[in-house]
């Protein structure tokens, strides 16, 4: 997979980082791998806008390793890959969302933003700008909103 997310500060705030949730054994994730929920304390990789997140994958997971638990941060500064492509410019401090697989959005070109927080899709904050039509890796306040 390609945009994986590098930690780049550890916000030592609760829950505890990395908090451990059950995934299938089928899949390759690398360390980074944007996740959401797909039930009860269980993830899997992002693969389409405005899934409920989860964090970022803290270690890698090999298919049929045996393994069904994968570590997942929660919380931190993360250089993140944010695409404006299609929705305008990106302010600091604008929240982000999943677009797809490993793939942000500012969380107003989901047209959900009154809906966000309730709906659990917000990642974070972006703490750099982005113009229009650009697409770059910037830093992201996660679990700060």
């Amino acid at each position: 997979m390609t945009n994986e997310v590098t930690r780049l500060v550890a916000a030592g705030t609760a829950p505890a980082n990395p908090i451990n949730y059950t995934v299938t054994d089928t899949p390759n994730i690398e360390k980074g791998t944007i996740m959401r929920f797909s039930g009860s304390y269980i993830v899997a990789a992002s693969s389409l806008a405005g899934q409920t997140f989860a964090g970022f994958a803290n270690t890698e997971k090999v298919s049929g390793d045996g393994s069904t638990t994968i570590g997942v941060d929660t919380c931190g500064i993360f250089d993140c890959y944010v695409s404006c492509a299609c929705s305008g410019s990106l302010a600091v401090g604008q929240t982000v969302s999943i677009s797809g697989a490993n793939i942000l959005v500012p969380t107003s070109a989901l047209a959900l933003s009154g809906q966000a927080y309730q709906l659990g899709i917000v990642v974070g904050r972006a703490l750099e700008p982005l113009t229009t039509g650009s697409a770059d890796t910037i830093a992201v306040a996660v679990g700060v909103y």
